[in-house]
């Protein structure tokens, strides 16, 4: 997960309606992820080809305040990027969500506590592969309530514009994630990602890789929409 610093203004015309933009220290936020889909199954079944499988997004992070009073911090995808095609199709019909279906491929070792490892995601975008990665070492820690990781990666909703300017919103649930907090990135973007947000030509203001757990992805709800007037 590497992220950087953006001006709140390039982000608000992209907050989906009945949320608001989640600022940390003053700052919006953006993150590229690099992940790997493994033993993928819908409605409880396994679906033969999609089970195991790279992804890459871009996001930016909101939040929600229910009316009763429960405060639901989420996330928004700005680009997903997966390998297969029927997935995007379906994704972006049947949810408007932005995925693209481009040529992927990963450098995952065996996890070995302790040793320095080289993770990366790569993508074949504009006649080239682009990557983002990094190198870690040590053992992975839980990151405390208040910290940047915890910020960025214990979010348990998406939220997603619709066409109709309606938004859906989706819980996903997960354990709390550890985190190897000192991360040496590298990386090579490609123009579209410039294109969607101009901040990821800067450095990122930091840089972490996150254990992963089991995640169950619910059934989509659409937010009530406020009466015109």
């Amino acid at each position: 997960m590497l992220t950087f610093d953006a001006s709140p203004d390039a982000l608000v015309d992209r907050v989906p309606a009945g949320t608001e933009l989640d600022v940390r220290d003053g700052r919006a936020c953006v993150s590229i992820v690099g992940f790997r889909f493994q033993r993928t199954k819908l409605l409880g079944m396994p679906v033969p080809f999609y089970q195991d499988f790279d992804g890459v997004n871009i996001r930016f992070y909101v939040v929600r305040e229910t009316p009763e009073g429960e405060v639901r911090q989420g996330v928004v995808f700005l680009r997903e990027l997966v390998p297969q095609a029927a997935m995007a199709l379906l994704a972006r019909l049947a949810y408007n969500e932005p995925f693209e279906c481009v040529p992927m491929r990963s450098e995952l070792p065996t996890v070995t506590p302790g040793a320095t490892q080289r993770i990366s995601y790569s993508w074949h975008a504009d006649d080239a592969w682009r990557h983002v990665g990094a190198v870690v070492s040590g053992t992975p820690v839980l990151p405390g309530t208040d910290s940047e990781e915890a910020f960025i990666c214990a979010r348990h909703w998406a939220y997603t514009r619709q066409r109709d300017g309606s938004t859906l919103e989706t819980l996903i649930e997960h354990a709390p994630w550890r985190v190897w907090p000192k991360a040496e990135p590298f990386y090579e973007l490609d123009p579209g990602a410039f294109k969607i947000v101009p901040a990821l030509r800067g450095d990122p203001s930091s840089v972490f890789v996150a254990e992963g757990s089991d995640i169950t992805v619910l059934q989509p709800v659409r937010l009530p929409q406020k009466p015109l007037r």
